[in-house]
């Protein structure tokens, strides 16, 4: 990990802290503060399970803090995986330049000066030593750490779940980029999919969804397209991923009914219908950055706060990533949602691999999956392909888009089909109650080549000296995900072994049997 590039030094928990432990009063939203990494996505995935704390201490499943090893558990390609690691965490700082490192000073200016971008000659300035409790500040504790980190100075758990998450793939860079949804379903083997805002025909139906957050539903979302540092006029991070923590509907307060009153008397406006726009639709966000707040109606310090209304959100002001933002606005400012569907007891999951050729034209293909439905009841299809983060670099140049369509056995007409633009390309879903009876999955796989890419023999040949480990470990990954499409051969397999095993079976029985009858006649003719 000392490669890394920003990477100052690695060291042991206990090195790193005063009194680590891995919970401190369990996980919760505001524990999260993103590191130097790209994975916004798959912390805000973990913030949405701090909602329900029982999901996330599930995930590590045994630990040694004395020794400094952890071992934690993901779902991947419909089951569950395990991965260890050791206490080792990358910190900012190096050990090496401790008196020269470049915090140690501070630039002061006045408050018109642009530090960055005016020549030294033309700034006025003065230059003073940091404090030595602040310069060690930045070498012990959480404020240390290169990656993400948890917001007490001493809890570790946040830091040790992100090591664990990129060993599975192969190392921290295969974790940036990627969409909520997928990191949920990974942490909870549920069903993500990404709704566009814009696409919402039915409101009510979407809203009802979002007050079942923490109990059948997790909810990411992600914001508008574009570049802005640190954030947009709204105070959002564009193409940033939040966590959507709770859906409340509170009654309107009284100040806010007084000054739209005042507004439709100046404006000479009738009154609405009685019964209409007397409550408030609100849902809880979080920035996994821990900062950077949201500044419209609704926001810290807005004008729509009362203190009863403060304290039966129970919210309180500070600039930590938390922030309460009006369903209207939820739906304008927030183009795609990801909602991931939790199983609990009550639910049957069933899955099969196999392997097909993909056609080079755009098919449906002659294998398919037959399900049988035994009472009627909410159903969820998934088509999926195997998770090529797990070995980057060694997927070739074939993008693969999934399709599917559900007919009803001895009808022509589907009843249902996939989900178009689900988010993840590495699978598509459908969502329906069905009624008992024999239903057919079609498939369709669209195969799109990129020549930019390279081939799996030039990754090979290309880092097979720089980076062997590595390479082993993203091979071993593929063989092993791959090896799922032969899954239905070895089943045939099994089955035919398990006819010709019977009838070995059968045919011994039957010559014991004809050889024990020779012996009771022999034993006839002797008397």
């Amino acid at each position: 990990m000392t490669g890394l590039a920003g990477v100052g030094s690695v060291k042991r928990v206990e090195d790193i802290y005063d009194d680590p432990q891995f919970f401190i009063d369990g996980a919760a939203a505001n524990d999260v503060r993103q590191g130097i990494n790209g994975d916004c996505w798959f912390l805000a995935a973990i913030t949405a399970l701090s909602g329900k704390p029982v999901l996330l201490e599930k995930l590590c499943v045994a630990q040694d803090p004395n020794v400094g090893v952890y071992g934690f558990v993901f779902f991947r390609d419909g089951e569950w995986i395990s991965e260890v690691v050791d206490d080792r965490l990358c910190l900012r700082q190096s050990d090496e330049n401790y008196t020269t490192y470049p915090t140690e000073y501070l630039l002061k200016t006045y408050g018109h000066q642009d530090a960055l971008h005016t020549t030294k000659s033309e700034l006025i300035f003065a230059i003073e030593r940091l404090p030595k409790e602040f310069r060690d500040s930045l070498r012990e504790g959480s404020n240390a750490l290169y990656f993400a980190s948890c917001r007490d100075s001493n809890e570790t758990w946040l830091p040790l779940m992100e090591k664990a998450y990129a060993k599975a793939h192969g190392d921290y860079q295969a974790i940036e980029g990627g969409f909520p949804g997928e990191g949920i379903e990974d942490l909870t083997g549920g069903v993500a999919c990404v709704i566009k805002s814009e696409d919402v025909l039915d409101k009510e139906q979407l809203w009802k969804e979002l007050t079942q957050v923490n109990d059948k539903f997790l909810f990411g979302c992600c914001t508008r397209r574009g570049t802005s540092n640190p954030a947009d006029e709204e105070g959002f991070v564009r193409c940033h991923a939040y966590t959507v923590l709770e859906a409340r509907e509170i009654d309107k307060p009284k100040n806010l009914i007084e000054a739209e009153e005042r507004e439709n008397k100046i404006k000479k406006k009738s009154k609405k219908n009685k019964g209409d726009d007397t409550e408030v639709r609100l849902l809880k966000i979080h920035n996994p950055w821990g900062k950077q707040e949201w500044n419209g109606a609704w926001s810290d310090g807005s004008k729509e706060w009362t203190p009863e209304v403060m304290k039966e959100l129970g919210h309180t002001f500070g600039d930590d990533g938390l922030f309460w933002i009006s369903y209207p606005d939820f739906l304008r400012y927030y183009p795609e949602i990801d909602r991931t569907r939790l199983f609990g007891d009550e639910w049957t999951v069933a899955q099969q691999w196999t392997a097909v050729n993909v056609p080079w034209t755009a098919e449906y293909l002659d294998t398919g999956f037959k399900v049988a439905i035994i009472k009627p009841g909410p159903v969820v299809l998934v088509l999926s392909q195997p998770d090529d983060r797990y070995f980057q670099g060694i997927t070739g140049r074939y993008f693969y888009r999934l399709h599917f369509r559900l007919y009803k056995e001895g009808e022509d007409t589907y009843l249902l089909r996939s989900m178009e633009d689900s988010g993840s390309n590495r699978s598509v879903k459908a969502e329906s109650d069905l009624e008992p009876g024999t239903y057919t999955i079609l498939v369709k796989i669209a195969a799109t080549r990129s020549e930019d890419a390279d081939t799996p023999e030039a990754v090979i040949k290309k880092f097979r000296a720089s980076q062997t480990e590595k390479l082993l470990a993203v091979a071993k990954s593929f063989d092993l995900t791959h090896s799922k499409g032969k899954l239905r051969e070895k089943e045939q397999e099994n089955e035919t072994k398990k006819k010709t095993d019977a009838k070995d079976k059968a045919l011994k029985e039957l010559m014991a049997e004809r050889e024990q009858n020779r012996k009771q006649r022999m034993r006839e003719r002797a008397r």
